[in-house]
């Protein structure tokens, strides 16, 4: 199968050094926990998530990294002779497209080139499952009837037990942590 993976918040913890480089900067205590939504206003001079993760994307001091399974999961995958294709919806600059470029080099598994696309629409992409932690995107793809793995994060926990988003669609799944991910698309 060919498998449409985000990057952020499923491959990469960008969340992680964001609230590091916000608490560094501002003198606050922020925790990934913190973190609800992309639009999330974070109580300091009008900087929303948003702002502070193109910010930190463009700050050479500080370099988010993977999760500690992704590696494993995307090998896994390799191994069982799925093709991967990363989808991203960072896209707002040639240095942010450089920077992420350069991440996924150094932290996709050795002698593998896993292609980047950047789109604001992961539904358009011709993929047969998508791994996303954003449960806006995960809806939209489902709607296409293909399968969605929704990567339980703080920010979209509360999905996993919406009992309504079970039964108004068969395609989306959660799972926590990559191990799940894998027994999830082994099932499909």
């Amino acid at each position: 199968m060919k498998i449409g993976v985000d990057i952020d918040g499923v491959v990469c913890d960008l969340i992680t050094t964001v609230c590091q480089r916000i608490n560094d900067k501002y003198e606050v205590m922020y925790t990934p926990d913190d973190i609800q939504e992309w639009h999330q206003p974070l109580c300091i001079n009008g900087l929303t998530l948003e702002q502070a993760v193109r910010d930190t994307l463009l700050d050479d001091n500080y370099r988010p990294r993977p999760y500690p399974d992704a590696w494993m999961g995307l090998k896994t995958l390799l191994y069982r002779r799925h093709s991967l294709v990363f989808i991203t919806s960072r896209k707002d600059s040639a240095d942010i497209k450089k920077t992420t470029a350069l991440w996924c080099m150094m932290h996709s598994p050795p002698r593998v080139d896993i292609p980047i696309i950047h789109t604001n629409n992961k539904s358009e992409v011709p993929v047969d499952i998508l791994i996303e932690d954003n449960i806006d995107t995960a809806k939209d793809f489902a709607e296409t009837g293909r399968h969605v793995i929704v990567m339980v994060r703080p920010w979209n926990e509360k999905y996993a037990w919406d009992k309504d988003l079970y039964l108004s669609t068969p395609y989306i799944h959660f799972a926590k942590g990559w191990r799940r991910v894998i027994a999830e698309i082994d099932d499909l």
